[in-house]
């Protein structure tokens, strides 16, 4: 009998809802699961809640409802909107820079 390994999430998204308080629900019961080995984009149009839902993903801002599990192990680093990266080089040089250990 072959033995079929188990994939756990890295991170796993269950129902999660968000609203600032001044406006209407910004989106509703978002769930998905990241494995180790997937690649991911977020795309949508401005004001769809993309920076929000990566925040909320960084545990930065709570969700409205739902739930977000993470791998202990898991290291999550986010670079703002608005960052300027004449400063330091690179985009690539920027994320490996911050942390050589994951080139």
């Amino acid at each position: 009998m072959r033995r079929r390994s188990l994939v756990v999430s890295l991170l796993s998204v269950s129902g999660i809802s968000f609203r600032y308080l001044s406006t209407p629900e910004l989106f509703r019961d978002v769930t998905f699961a990241i494995g180790p080995r997937d690649r991911i984009a977020i795309a949508g149009p401005n004001g769809s809640g993309k920076s929000t839902l990566l925040r909320i993903v960084a545990g930065e801002l709570p969700p409205s409802a739902g739930a977000i599990a993470r791998r202990r192990e898991l290291r999550w680093t986010m670079v703002g909107q608005h960052f300027d990266f004449r400063k330091c080089g690179t985009l690539e040089e920027f994320s490996f820079g911050a942390r050589p250990h994951l080139d």
